[in-house]
């Protein structure tokens, strides 16, 4: 359990839908769990702005994950079993604020390097949506010859 004084005050999470770039944010605050995760997960997946393949920044810079390598793996088969609705070609923005964090954000990128999920870390927020936003102009360049 986290020590008391760095426990914030207030748990939960915020979206925002950017439907015009196709992305979403997601931001965490306080004590985090699996419990949050997956609410933040179902409600984005139920939300009318949703499309599939939309990409996500996933923001726990305010924010103190209580989880482990064991929740990571039920975190990764969760996300597995939502594929067809959730989509497997879309750009995964995961920003951290401790070290702690961003070791198990690079355990979760390294379950997902078989599918074509685009997963980076950040320290950053606005790092994080340059990176998808410069992705989807990659993504949208076309050629002529």
């Amino acid at each position: 359990m986290l020590n008391s004084f760095l426990k914030p005050e207030t748990t939960g999470f915020n979206v925002e839908f950017y439907p015009e770039d196709n992305f979403l944010v997601v931001a965490f605050t306080g004590e985090i769990s699996l419990k949050e995760i997956v609410a933040s997960i179902s409600d984005t997946l139920r939300h009318q702005e949703f499309t599939k393949d939309m990409s996500a920044c996933y923001d726990f810079s305010d924010a103190v994950l209580d989880i482990d390598i064991n929740t990571l793996d039920v975190i990764f088969h969760f996300m597995s079993g939502l594929r067809e609705k959730r989509g497997t070609h879309y750009q995964l923005a995961l920003v951290y604020s401790d070290e702690i964090t961003k070791t198990l954000f690079d355990f979760y990128r390294l379950m997902f390097a078989r599918y074509t999920v685009d997963i980076e870390v950040f320290t950053h927020k606005n790092r994080a949506l340059e990176w998808i936003k410069e992705s989807h102009k990659i993504a949208t360049v076309s050629y002529i010859s």
